[in-house]
């Protein structure tokens, strides 16, 4: 798939084996520093937040700017506030509450970089190529999920957390350079910008016309809500589920992470097989029965120990990539390019409106009791049932054919 194409997918390696690390040492510093779980939701929290604000600007900034140059001074501006982060830390600081800023800071950038990314993979592969294409981030995404952190928790345990977070700046710089070596092959179209309150309201009404014109993408988005608010209560108090209630240790919650990671590594390798054969809003709406299965064997694991988290986990991270794999593709398809950031911004922002909150609201729940996770799951398995259940009754369940993804975007005369 060509140069641009490895360059691209090395950076996105890079900055996932870096972000592992950043995952596990955060909860582990705010943990060591406060002992709550409350405000180590948080921190998950605050990462995700910034998704909500200026994820919506983030697409319209994907499609006003040249999409190469965003990621790679994305990176270098991730790089700069984990160096600050490491410098408050290595200077004895001891407030969490500073942390807090920073990591919304980061996800800004994350808000900005994501849709650029998607965006951008179109200019570095053939339109052909892109289910494969996609398959193989999702992927390496995965087997970093399995690898990362097991490696991760080793590191944290063994060295100081907030030494790790040097390894994060470290990958956010060497994904940016990597990044600006890029030559695409499908060279970006110079845009004249110019920027307005009014502009940039009609580019998201224009973004919000066109992706809600799609019934795959419009209920889909739709139904993403409750799957994020259920999946995200669980990850983002999962460090705390198996280090305080199970009584792992920061390395072995690490391998227990990593090993689940196989079910999302199997999902994004079947995904493009299952495409051809499924309609692509059946075979989400699928997913999401058997991520509610994979949250309920959860709920046996103070009885069956860390096996049911392994299979319920496994079964949840392989659904949920498929879901990945299919939306991204049949989104990079049917949209046109030019709108495809603010398209990606838009959906990805109501989709993820609920996960700060879920984040929150499980941390409070486990404080509230006592830090009982089967309240939790209980609430998680209930919101994703019923989200299956009401996605029975919409067209989510019945567009398109198996394999029905169309050969070309929708007519830009169309899209305006």
């Amino acid at each position: 798939m060509g140069s641009g194409y490895i360059l691209l997918l090395a950076a996105y390696v890079v900055s996932i084996v870096g972000d592992w690390s950043f995952k596990i040492a955060i909860p582990v510093i705010v943990m060591e520093l406060t002992g709550s779980p409350l405000l180590m939701s948080v921190a998950f929290a605050c990462s995700f937040a910034p998704y909500i604000v200026m994820m919506p600007l983030g697409g319209v900034v994907a499609d006003l700017f040249r999409r190469q140059r965003i990621l790679y001074l994305g990176d270098f501006a991730a790089a700069a506030l984990c160096t600050l982060i490491c410098a408050y830390l290595a200077l004895g600081g001891t407030n969490v509450y500073v942390l807090f800023p920073a990591l919304f800071g980061l996800g800004i950038v994350s808000s900005v970089y994501h849709p650029a990314f998607q965006s951008f993979i179109p200019n570095v592969v053939a339109r052909e190529a892109l289910p494969r294409a996609n398959a193989t981030f999702a992927t390496s995404d995965n087997l970093l999920n399995l690898l990362g952190p097991a490696i991760s928790g080793g590191l944290v345990a063994a060295f100081r957390p907030d030494w790790i977070i040097w390894f994060n700046a470290a990958s956010f710089l060497v994904s940016g350079l990597a990044i600006l070596a890029i030559r695409a092959q499908v060279p970006e179209v110079a845009r004249q910008v110019r920027v307005s309150v009014a502009g940039i309201g009609r580019d998201l009404a224009d973004g919000f016309r066109i992706a809600w014109s799609e019934p795959i993408i419009k209920w889909g988005t739709i139904l993403f809500i409750g799957e994020n608010f259920a999946t995200n209560a669980i990850l983002g108090n999962e460090i705390y589920f198996l280090t305080e209630v199970l009584g792992l240790s920061v390395s072995q919650a690490g391998l227990v992470i990593g090993a689940s990671a196989a079910g999302a590594v199997a999902g994004s390798l079947v995904a493009p097989a299952l495409m051809a054969r499924f309609a692509p809003g059946r075979l989400m709406l699928s997913c999401l029965f058997v991520i509610a299965g994979g949250t309920a064997v959860m709920l046996l694991a103070q009885n069956l120990g860390i096996a049911a988290v392994v299979l319920g986990r496994g079964l949840l991270m392989g659904a949920r990539a498929v879901i990945i794999v299919t939306m991204f593709t049949y989104r990079q398809r049917v949209i046109p390019q030019a709108y495809l950031g603010r398209t990606v911004a838009i959906t990805r922002t109501i989709s993820y409106v609920p996960v700060p909150v879920s984040a929150v609201v499980g941390g409070y729940v486990l404080a509230q009791t006592g830090g009982n996770m089967q309240a939790v799951l209980l609430m998680s398995v209930g919101t994703l049932l019923a989200c299956a259940l009401l996605g029975l009754l919409t067209p989510f369940a019945r567009a398109q054919q198996p394999g029905d993804l169309p050969s070309a975007p929708l007519e830009e005369s169309h899209a305006r």
